[in-house]
């Protein structure tokens, strides 16, 4: 990998308003979900490709990480849980 260009959120999201949900017993809980993102790659061979945020995530964390910190959305419901942690 290259790196990574670009983000794209799509309307399947969590919303910052839904980032708890309800338990059973009258408490909240973080939703730790990544679905609704994709990661536009750059690979070395020169070749763009997106790839969803749930496989990059694994494959390449802190690249991952260090790209959502730089452009300012860490605080997004499917960021908010894992990225403090990787950088």
């Amino acid at each position: 990998m290259d790196g990574i260009i670009d983000y794209a959120k799509e309307n399947s999201a969590v919303l910052k308003s839904e980032l708890y949900a309800r338990i059973k017993r009258g408490g909240r809980r973080m939703h730790h979900t990544t679905c609704g993102w994709n990661l536009l790659v750059l690979w070395k061979d020169g070749i763009e490709q997106w790839i969803p945020l749930k496989d990059l995530k694994v494959s390449h964390p802190v690249e991952t990480a260090e790209f959502t910190k730089a452009r300012g959305f860490t605080d997004e419901p499917a960021f908010v849980w894992w990225v403090p942690y990787n950088l």
